[in-house]
């Protein structure tokens, strides 16, 4: 899982909008991040609020990390979103069926719940042996309570963003406290990187 969040544990600053947390050095780290993982995953509002091209913009990679999006119904999502403006693999995991000619470079998976242990199950059978989770604050709950989270990667900007923004993570409750060890504490400019992996 890797976000990056204020101070006071925020994701932006009022609902509903993208707040730009953190500087170049961090941006460039979170590319590098991205390279290393075959697939990256957020969920729809995430998009809709973000619109994230979510492709690693500082090399190109000889495989790009598949860009898996959890949605409602795929079939009401615009082509002019910013994951559609390269070749690069998308899967949309929706809930409702979808009955849209898509790009070839677009394949669709339908089930009435995704529930983090069935996208896991897809990326099994799949051969995905590695997913960073980027958001947002309830897709992130939604695998923290499912306990399938083995590294954070916390970019921590020194900003206070007040009470009006999204927690790093919000929803489902974990059964139970989940013990994760520092692996590394690096300063990027003004922010910095937090790495810890579970015990």
């Amino acid at each position: 899982m890797k976000y990056a969040m204020s101070l006071d544990g925020k994701l932006n600053g009022q609902p509903n909008q993208r707040t730009m947390l953190t500087g170049t050095q961090a941006f460039q780290s979170s590319q590098q991040l991205r390279y290393s993982q075959q697939a990256i995953l957020i969920g729809e509002h995430t998009l809709m609020i973000d619109d994230p091209e979510l492709t690693v913009r500082t090399v190109t990679p000889d495989y790009p990390p598949i860009k898996i999006i959890l949605v409602n119904q795929a079939d009401s999502l615009s082509l002019s979103e910013k994951i559609f403006q390269s070749a690069t693999p998308v899967w949309l995991l929706t809930r409702k069926k979808s009955t849209r000619q898509w790009p070839e470079f677009v394949q669709v998976f339908q089930s009435a719940e995704w529930t983090p242990h069935q996208i896991m199950k897809l990326l099994g059978e799949k051969g995905i042996q590695s997913l960073m989770v980027e958001g947002g604050s309830r897709v992130q709950a939604a695998f923290a309570a499912a306990n399938l989270i083995d590294q954070i990667w916390l970019y921590l900007a020194p900003l206070v963003l007040g009470g009006g923004g999204l927690p790093a993570v919000l929803g489902l409750a974990n059964s139970t406290i989940q013990q994760f060890h520092l692996t590394q504490v690096q300063r990027l400019g003004k922010d910095l990187l937090i790495t810890a992996r579970r015990n």
